[in-house]
Formats: structure tokens, C-alpha cells, sequence
């Protein structure tokens, strides 16, 4: 004799699991849309504060969508992988570091030296004509270089110090690059 309860039970157990089949795959493509609309207004907020015109921009968006990368791959959407997982925060951190733009260190030792830099616009030029159209002639004065020899000595040393710091900043810039280049396949699922 046929068991009645089986037959129920089975049947429920198909009807469910038929069910739960059918939600799931009306709810993905809800699910996606939800994600993409979401991920679009993340954009258009990061790009609604940028502008086409500086490179700034263009690391920060690069910083943007590497936090949201890392941020999957810390979430189980990705195979875990150290070296993936470290080159992206070395990145983030450069990139953090190049758009704050703190590449000042010889520049404030030579600060330390010669004094807080002081501009003056002067209207006139070194022979004291009038400069013509409104343009005016900048003169940068330190406190302690006060002799022809000191400005000459400070404005040579003000080069080497800003150059020192550029060269800091250039390096993290291919370092970052260096990176990407050599990992930037490795950031997918």
C-alpha cells in the first residue's frame, strides 16, 4: 500500500525546493540591478566631486575602485591570495600617500634652515620700470638670507631640497605603477 505521508511529504519537499528554485532565479536579476544601481551612485558621487582636468582626479578614482576591489576580495569574492591581497593595500597606501601630496621633508629641513618663505609681488622690475599689462615680478625672501651670497647659497640649496622631494614622490609613483603592472591580473575573482 501506497504511504500517503511519503507521497505529501516528497511532494512538498519537490514543490519547495521547485519554489525556492523559481525566487531564485526571479530575485538574481533583482539582486544584480540592486547592486548595479547602487555601485553607479558610488561612482556618480566620486565623479560628481572630481574633474577631467587633474591628475589628482584620476589616482583618486584609481584609489576608489581598488578600496572597493580589496573590499570584495576581504568579502569571500575571490580565491584567497596573499600576494593579491598585499599588492593591493601597497597600493592604496601609495596612492594615498601621492594624492596628500606630503613630499616636503627637504623642503622643510631647508625651511628649518633659512626661515618660512615669504612672497612678494612687486609691480616694478629690477631696474624699477613699471612692469606693463598688471603683471607684477615675484620675489621669495627667507629670514635668514639677507646677503646677495645667502640668497644665492639658499636659492641653490631651495632647488636641491624641492628637487630631493620630487624625486621621493617620482619614485612612489613607479613603484605603484611597477605594481599594477605586475599584479593588476591577479585582482579578479
Amino acid at each position: 500500500m501506497l504511504n500517503s505521508k511519503a507521497v505529501a511529504d516528497n511532494f512538498w519537499d519537490k514543490d519547495e525546493s521547485w519554489l525556492r528554485s523559481k525566487l531564485r532565479d526571479l530575485m538574481g536579476p533583482v539582486r544584480a540591478f540592486i547592486r548595479k544601481v547602487k555601485r553607479a551612485f558610488d561612482f556618480a558621487v566620486h565623479g560628481w566631486n572630481s574633474y577631467d582636468w587633474d591628475y589628482g582626479y584620476l589616482l583618486e578614482l584609481i584609489e576608489f575602485k581598488l578600496r572597493r576591489m580589496q573590499k570584495e576580495i576581504q568579502n569571500g569574492h575571490h580565491v584567497p591570495d596573499k600576494a593579491t591581497d598585499q599588492s593591493i593595500r601597497i597600493c592604496i597606501k601609495l596612492l594615498k600617500k601621492i594624492n596628500g601630496r606630503d613630499y616636503h621633508y627637504f623642503a622643510g629641513l631647508h625651511d628649518e634652515k633659512w626661515g618660512e618663505s615669504e612672497l612678494v609681488w612687486h609691480k616694478i622690475d629690477e631696474n624699477g620700470q613699471e612692469i606693463p599689462n598688471g603683471a607684477s615680478r615675484l620675489e621669495i625672501k627667507r629670514p635668514k638670507a639677507v646677503t646677495p651670497e645667502e640668497k644665492d647659497q639658499e636659492r641653490k640649496e631651495a632647488l636641491e631640497a624641492y628637487r630631493k622631494d620630487d624625486a621621493q614622490r617620482e619614485r612612489d609613483v613607479r613603484w605603484l605603477f611597477n605594481i599594477m603592472a605586475k599584479y593588476h591580473q591577479h585582482w579578479w575573482d
